[in-house]
């Protein structure tokens, strides 16, 4: 019985709209459950297959791939090793594999959800694309609470509608290469420090950078890339990086930007309390690996009620639209800082 009202809750995410055919196979490896809940890893996850295979995809599901995973030891929680990339190629001929986190998934009367998700290219290893979607009831309103959801399910479809729709342009190549911001604009991203008192919300302000950077043309590396890579020369690297660690990522990476830093406030706004904001402090640091020094440093301190205007017009909600205006001023800054 619960497998079937799952199914249901599934089939009623689905668009609409008519989809059209890609002919890709696509391995979706297990989705990092960032949010405490475990509904929200059964009922998220196929509402993303059927949106993938309602567009033509050849999708092998997460639960499908365990077992490759599994006898290869292969370690795919929202990320993966490059030499374990190249493994799944060979095992089972998927072109391209979808990562991602679920971030937020609040099914009580706020109703606020935040998924992040990334496609990595299986041949040349290469993250052709990384998005992050996320709402809150709040923003499903229009004038006088006109339109508002009724329902965490109604608020997960507006947020995988659009992102999914980032996944399949990505894999649909339009014949026009999107040209880099730097001709070596390779970044790595390096885990923050995380002070905060929300649980992986390091990881969900990494997977909010890494989508902005990306759709301003910045070349980010696969974070499970980093993260092997730094095992293999048994270096650890939080908030800050060594000498030794900056050469060992320019040397087999080839990255030419290093970002990090520090997570103080990472608060979404209190379940139940409608009023209530979520605020973000944090500090990134920007570090030239060609030259192995810092180049920049910035600190942002912002709350969601900090834009408001005149009958709470500009009050933000939702932490991803906060954050995400927070990641727009940082990507600015970069691009600033790198152009110097």
């Amino acid at each position: 019985m619960r497998r079937l009202v799952l199914a249901l809750l599934a089939s009623l995410l689905l668009p609409a709209a008519p989809a059209r055919a890609a002919g890709e196979r696509v391995v979706v490896l297990p989705f990092a459950n960032l949010t405490g809940k475990h509904e929200a890893f059964e009922i998220v996850l196929p509402a993303v297959y059927a949106r993938l295979k309602a567009h033509g995809l050849d999708v092998v599901r997460h639960d499908e791939v365990r077992p490759v995973l599994r006898r290869h030891r292969i370690r795919a929680l929202g990320e993966i090793g490059r030499d374990d990339a190249i493994l799944l190629r060979e095992e089972t001929g998927a072109r391209y594999a979808v990562l991602g986190s679920l971030d937020i998934y609040r099914p009580e009367l706020s109703f606020e959800v935040h998924v992040s998700a990334r496609v990595l290219d299986l041949e040349s290893l290469e993250l052709i694309t990384a998005t992050s979607r996320g709402l809150s009831v709040q923003e499903t309103e229009s004038w006088f609470a006109s339109g508002r959801a009724s329902n965490v399910e109604s608020v997960m479809r507006d947020v995988l509608d659009p992102l999914t729709a980032d996944l399949i342009a990505a894999m649909r190549p339009s014949g026009s290469e999107r040209e880099a911001y730097h001709t070596c604009g390779l970044v790595a991203l390096v885990p923050l420090d995380d002070y905060s008192n929300q649980r992986y919300a390091a990881e969900i302000l990494r997977n909010l950078l890494m989508a902005e950077l990306v759709e301003h043309g910045w070349q980010v590396v696969e974070p499970g890339f980093v993260r092997e890579i730094l095992l293999d020369e048994q270096r650890l690297a939080r908030g800050g990086v060594s000498s030794e660690v900056r050469e060992i990522l320019r040397d087999r990476l080839g990255v030419c930007w290093i970002v990090t830093g520090d997570l103080e406030t990472f608060a979404v706004s209190p379940s139940g309390q409608e009023a209530a904001t979520p605020s973000l402090n944090f500090g990134l640091r920007l570090i030239d690996a060609r030259r192995s020094r810092l180049r920049a440093a910035v600190e942002v301190e912002r709350d969601g009620a900090d834009g408001e205007g005149l009958f709470g017009t500009g009050r933000e909600y939702s932490m991803w639209r906060l954050a995400r205006s927070c990641m727009e001023d940082v990507v600015e800054w970069m691009q600033r800082e790198g152009d110097q």
